[in-house]
């Protein structure tokens, strides 16, 4: 989780930087369906791989793909991905990355509240404490700021949120599919699912494109982007999130969510020249000790 919390903080600058080649909604829907298009050809061979294993009756840690599972890998990709991502690349270009990593820095809270409802985990004072100071956290290093619902940015802000709120869906159902199916067969499933929803937006952006002669300008760099945005940060983290969901509470794995503006604003600083204010150092300091209350609440029993 240390890796991806890693390559999802540098995302959110990856993300900046490809919006000088491609146009946002345009990153977006190629972004998914690169994943889709890199993890298409896994499921269908961890497809095949069950079926002979089945018919050898040899034993597997492989699930046959039910009719009825179907529609919650749909569910997966529609709201772990699709949305979320989809929604999260299109926001970032109208906010900073520090207002975008602030924002995702909520998640948790409402990852921990679903887990709770659905009977997935016990809700202790610990773990309380840890959301609540995180969250201060989160708070400071919007201290200062000037709201205004009627700015592009306060706008990319709601839609960042409305992101977020996907991934409460993803990690609850993610959770309870993981005890059935295998991480890569959850990941290659949902993913492919993903890059479904995003094919006809993609083609559609495709199209404007080339008639705007924008094409050929997307270069190595929007190139670059894609695949850094779709097949590392989607693909692979993903996968490596359904792998660490099997053993780990949703709300340890998404207090994790916290410690991206930690990593991501610093990196935005350096690379993009984004201003490093005192509010990021105090509020990273209550996040760090949030999400240290959280991962050592010994009480947890799986």
């Amino acid at each position: 989780m240390a890796f991806v919390v890693i390559i999802w903080s540098i995302n959110y600058t990856v993300g900046k930087i490809g919006f000088h080649y491609v146009r946002p909604l345009a990153l977006a829907s190629f972004r998914i369906l690169a994943a889709g298009i890199v993890m298409l050809p896994v499921a269908i061979w961890l497809a095949l791989k069950e079926r002979r294993q089945s018919k050898a009756g040899q034993a597997s840690h492989l699930k046959r793909l039910s009719s009825g599972d179907i529609w919650n890998f749909a569910c997966l990709g529609f709201f772990g991905i699709f949305i979320n991502q989809g929604v999260f690349t299109y926001a970032l270009s109208m906010t900073s990355v520090g207002h975008s990593a602030i924002v995702v820095a909520t998640t948790p809270i409402f990852i921990l509240l679903a887990a709770w409802i659905y009977g997935l985990e016990g809700l202790t004072r610990r773990k309380l404490l840890g959301l609540v100071v995180a969250f201060a956290g989160a708070l400071v290093l919007g201290a200062g700021r000037n709201w205004d619902w009627r700015s592009t940015e306060s706008q990319g802000d709601l839609l960042t949120f409305m992101a977020c709120l996907s991934v409460v869906v993803f990690t609850v159902l993610g959770k309870r599919m993981g005890k059935s199916y295998d991480a890569l067969q959850l990941m290659a499933y949902n993913v492919t699912c993903s890059g479904l929803f995003s094919l006809p937006i993609a083609l559609w952006q495709a199209r404007v494109l080339m008639r705007a002669g924008e094409w050929s300008a997307i270069g190595w760099q929007g190139w670059g982007t894609v695949a850094y945005m779709g097949v590392l940060s989607s693909a692979v983290c993903i996968s490596l999130y359904f792998w660490v969901l099997r053993w780990v509470p949703p709300s340890k794995i998404g207090a994790l969510s916290y410690l991206q503006p930690v990593f991501g604003a610093p990196f935005a600083a350096m690379v993009l020249g984004e201003p490093l204010t005192r509010d990021l150092v105090a509020g990273g300091a209550l996040i760090l000790a949030g999400v240290y209350a959280i991962e050592s609440d010994a009480s947890e029993s799986e």
